[in-house]
């Protein structure tokens, strides 16, 4: 994994699982399906191979000609070659081992597609929402650019998971990726594709600006190809707009919250195929406010006098109730 950047290699380590193995513990049997590399932390293994005609385990360690060896690491030739285990690895004393599985093993293998620095400022320009152009110099895009590091996916990766904390901005540089099960309030949101080819490039601005650790729009991001993500974290974005524009922090995370009303209004179905533009819908963000209720607590009764307004429930759930209690 040598040829991994330092980033990658950082993200390969969290895919580790830490496992725990007492004296005389079968770890993998052989025959066994290959899904997990094993790589030795403490303690020590003992490796058996015995020949196909003879399956007895007992056999295998009375068996002269059983080959027992020690080793660090374990499964990589049958996990790289998509076969069975050709032996059964065994604990010689308690010991800890870290696997890891076979797709990201695979994945690791695989070398990470380089976007140069000039690819990446196009990217992000292209990226920046239209209401915050004005706000990034040239300067802040190549500066923002560099602070990016590159990460690959397969078709069907799971880049995130529904609930996830989500702290950066992920531009699908390469390939297609779609957002599926996203609800917010209770309410579910349509599908979309993110791509250099999709109606979007990108996601996580929500979270990036705000400084949120968790995006606002619940959902899960599913790889439909192989492609490869630029993804700028949080703590770079700041590093390298602190000091820049002074005040302007708090007109971005002005901006976000008000693009994500944006969208949220543009997902309601009566305006959704309207034909309001973005300047019209702004106008009625203009013209909303923003009411929040406890659980239980009433909105407004039958009978009683209000003033005419329509509601959008933005977040948690409704009930409305009839004279008759339906």
């Amino acid at each position: 994994w040598s040829h991994l950047p330092k980033a990658e290699v950082e993200r390969l380590c969290d895919a580790f699982q830490k496992r725990r193995y007492r004296d005389h513990e079968i770890i993998y049997s052989q025959g066994d399906e290959a899904q997990h590399v094993y790589v030795l932390f403490s303690g020590e293994v003992v490796r058996h191979r015995v020949d196909a005609e003879s399956n007895d385990e007992s056999k295998i360690a009375e068996n002269e000609s059983a080959e027992e060896e020690k080793y660090e690491t374990l499964g990589e030739l049958a996990v790289l070659t998509g076969s069975a285990y050709t032996e059964t690895a065994r604990a010689a004393s308690n010991c800890t081992l870290f696997s890891l599985g076979r797709i990201a093993f695979h994945r690791a293998l695989r070398p990470t597609p380089e976007i140069n620095a000039e690819e990446r400022a196009a990217l992000l320009k292209t990226a920046v929402p239209d209401e915050m152009v004005d706000y990034f110099t040239t300067s802040d895009i190549e500066q923002l650019a560099v602070a990016m590091t590159t990460h690959s996916f397969a078709a069907g990766d799971l880049l995130v998971k529904k609930e996830d904390r989500l702290s950066s901005l992920v531009i699908i540089a390469k390939g297609l990726v779609t957002s599926t099960d996203v609800s917010l309030g209770g309410r579910p949101y349509d599908d979309e594709r993110f791509g250099p080819d999709a109606s979007k490039l990108c996601f996580g601005w929500q979270s990036l600006l705000t400084g949120t650790n968790k995006a606002h729009f619940q959902g899960n991001m599913v790889a439909q190809s192989d492609g490869v993500a630029l993804m700028l974290s949080q703590p770079a974005f700041h590093k390298v707009m602190q000091g820049h524009h002074n005040g302007s922090q708090n007109v971005l995370e002005h901006l976000a919250e008000r693009r994500l009303a944006r969208i949220e209004l543009q997902q309601i179905p009566m305006f959704q195929d309207s034909l309001l533009d973005e300047l019209q819908i702004n106008g009625l963000l203009d013209l909303m406010h923003r009411c929040e209720y406890g659980d239980e607590e009433t909105i407004f009764s039958a009978g009683e006098k209000v003033e005419a307004a329509l509601y959008f429930v933005r977040e948690g759930s409704v009930i409305l109730l009839t004279n008759k209690g339906e």
